[in-house]
């Protein structure tokens, strides 16, 4: 019996051990867990997967998310992966990290050292299917599962590239090679319209994919393309097929072409063929649902095959606009690999929200920015206003603060702050572009030379103000200096006559006319110039 007793538990120990996570603590972690499998009802799975009999989900679409509730303090999944792909985690709306899923299965923590309460935790994969297939068993938390977040009611289906999965979104600059670590779909244009939206997503992306051929390709038409990807479960795997059965978008975006131009221009016979296959394809799966086709810059050819196409179908449900160059320039908006980053995603993605909003009928609200980042649906995503006027007013952040929004507030440059720091000093005089100030008590025709060369070097129109001080930049403007002219001696002369000036530091404006029209400094009071 104790025999029989050892052997089970020796088992029961391996099995633990294969599935223990890497991480520091795993084993205290993975024993107060309770797992729920991924099929429960608790989760909430968004994307493309194959369903197991034993209620595991296998996938490998980049943006697949699964998001679920539980009253507690730490979470995990259980999770194998057959390459190495990287996975964002947001809670409460909020990023909290990056996690990785690599190899055989493991519990791989989620968060944990969390406020004891009820959290709502989002999970999505980065990285595309060239990284590989993620199957995902159970998720564990140390309390209950509670009932999965509600649906948005709205989703998206995005049909692109590179720019769609995010490449080297992460990168510092275009010459810096493109790594796994850098490509995070979260900060591509089709998640942050879903966001800007508050709506579910779909990416069926691969980079270096065309519509009519690949990037590099020299056939003129590739053997695989986006044509024959978009019906597929898996982004690698041609079988099995996909059931478009299992949810029906409101909109389908395509965004394709920029691979296509890489080893010249597609013939419009060449478009035409490709484009009718995914036409068809797409009504005879989603039925009528709006089609929009985003043209991405420097592709004007398919364009103008769009609109010949467009006018021959007669489909009121198929539209076209074009990304016209420059949308990104090519220094502030590209990351690793020469591709767009979060500023140049930005653009592309406010290039295309109006469309989206007419054709979908729904309506752009005016107090929602364009976000960086956050999760779909959940009031506490974090969000930046990328206009470049200011950024949100004191006043409206204070309010987004108290309403728990996370909101990041734009200031002026720092340039420009230093800037007004200097005019509204009050230590220090403003500054005299004339050497008037150190000139010595027995002055010479040296001294008038540079007075006059200072003079003629003075800016000619500045702000308003009423200050006349020599040489000082807050002449007003149409206001002529009078001419510089030397003392001639130690002495200041007798009688002077005090002017007005409007500049804001006048408190230190010891500028004062004589009599007799000449220069003089009145250093006796610092309030001279009132």
């Amino acid at each position: 019996m104790k025999k029989h007793l050892f052997t089970a538990l020796l088992l029961l120990a391996a099995g633990f051990s294969e599935a223990r996570e890497t991480l520091p603590h795993e084993s205290a972690a993975a024993e107060t867990l309770r797992f729920t499998p991924a099929t429960a009802p608790e989760i909430r799975f968004v994307g493309r997967a194959a369903r197991s009999d034993d209620g595991a989900l296998s996938f490998d679409w980049s943006g697949t998310y699964f998001s679920f509730r539980f009253e507690g303090t730490r979470c995990a999944m259980r999770a194998a992966d057959s390459k190495r792909n990287y996975y964002n985690v947001f809670v409460d709306g909020k990023p909290h990290g990056k996690v990785t899923a690599e190899g055989p299965a493991k519990t791989i923590v989620l968060a944990e050292g969390l406020p004891h309460g009820v959290h709502t935790v989002l999970v999505q994969k980065r990285t595309e299917g060239e990284q590989g297939r993620t199957t995902l068993f159970a998720v564990g938390s140390d309390g209950p599962l509670l009932d999965a977040p509600q649906a948005p009611g709205r989703h998206i289906e995005f049909i692109g590239d590179s720019h769609t999965c995010g490449y080297g979104t992460e990168g510092k600059s275009p010459k810096e090679p493109f790594t796994p670590e850098t490509e995070n779909c979260d900060l591509a244009w089709g998640c942050i319209i879903a966001r800007y939206f508050d709506a579910d997503y779909t990416l069926i992306a691969h980079s270096g994919q065309g519509i009519v051929r690949n990037w590099g390709d020299e056939k003129e038409v590739s053997d695989c393309t986006m044509r024959e990807r978009m019906m597929r479960t898996f982004d690698m795997e041609e079988t099995p097929l996909w059931d478009f059965a299992q949810y029906r978008p409101d909109i389908v975006v395509i965004k394709l072409g920029t691979n296509d131009f890489s080893t010249g221009m597609p013939s419009r016979e060449q478009f035409d063929a490709s484009f009718g296959e995914m036409y068809a394809l797409l009504r005879r799966r989603y039925g009528d649902v709006p089609i929009l086709y985003v043209v991405p810059q420097n592709c004007d050819a398919y364009y103008d095959y769009l609109r010949a196409t467009i006018r021959t179908l007669g489909d009121p449900n198929l539209h076209a606009v074009p990304h016209l160059a420059p949308i990104n320039d090519q220094t502030d908006d590209l990351g690793a690999g020469y591709h767009p980053n979060l500023r140049g995603q930005c653009k592309m993605a406010a290039a295309v929200i109006p469309y989206i909003a007419t054709l979908a009928g729904w309506p752009m609200p005016q107090d929602r920015p364009i976000r960086e980042r956050g999760i779909t649906g959940h009031p506490d995503a974090a969000r930046t206003d990328i206009k470049k006027s200011g950024g949100i007013p004191e006043r409206d952040a204070a309010a987004s603060f108290a309403g728990n929004a996370s909101v990041r507030i734009i200031r002026p440059p720092r340039r420009l702050l230093r800037r007004k720091a200097a005019r509204t000093r009050r230590d220090l005089p403003p500054r005299v572009a004339t050497r008037s100030s150190r000139r010595p008590p027995h002055a010479g025709r040296r001294w008038r030379r540079a007075d006059r060369t200072a003079a003629r070097r003075a800016p000619k129109a500045a702000p308003a103000s009423g200050c006349r001080r020599p040489g000082h930049r807050g002449t007003a403007p149409g206001v002529r200096r009078p001419p510089l002219r030397s003392r001639t001696g130690p002495h200041r002369p007798p009688e002077v006559r005090r002017t007005t000036c409007k500049h804001p530091a006048r408190r230190f404006c010891r500028r004062s006319r004589s009599v007799s029209g000449r220069s003089a400094y009145d250093s006796s009071s610092p309030r001279s110039c009132r």
